[in-house]
């Protein structure tokens, strides 16, 4: 599985569309043929599995362990609910559903961050105040 790394801003279109940057969209393409698992992601943000990375996240729940354990049960319910399949479209773009761009108080412009595994779209306003709030909180520690 290639490691999606980086950053960049791109902007959402009046229908809901999104372009994936080219250093995202190549490994997405390559290892998978431009499929994306969008759901809610921690902070308030969107995140993007690639197929690899969604089976590695959610593939070792096992059905004994989802029955019997009720945090087990609401964080798949939770991911579940909010997820939806994309396709990278011929001209590099994905639909971003309303109900996680409302999730993510994203409006117009989205950061996108490479976190190994994923990406994580954001509202750029509100990765710099939660960056902020961590790096307060580090500082007191």
């Amino acid at each position: 599985m290639p490691h999606l790394y980086g950053r960049a801003t791109t902007t959402v279109d009046d229908k809901g569309r999104m372009s994936i940057p080219a250093k995202f969209r190549n490994a997405i393409h390559e290892e998978y043929r431009g499929t994306l698992y969008l759901t809610i992601g921690h902070d308030e943000c969107i995140y993007a599995y690639p197929l690899d990375g969604w089976e590695q996240k959610f593939g070792d729940y096992e059905p004994n362990r989802y029955e019997e354990d009720e945090n087990t049960r609401w964080k798949i319910r939770q991911y579940q609910d909010m997820l939806d399949v994309v396709q990278v479209d011929k001209q590099g773009r994905i639909y971003l559903p309303s109900h996680l761009v409302k999730y993510a108080k994203i409006e117009k412009e989205v950061l996108i961050l490479g976190t190994i595994d994923k990406l994580e779209f954001w509202n750029p306003q509100r990765f710099a105040a939660e960056l902020e709030k961590y790096l307060q909180k580090k500082q007191t520690e």
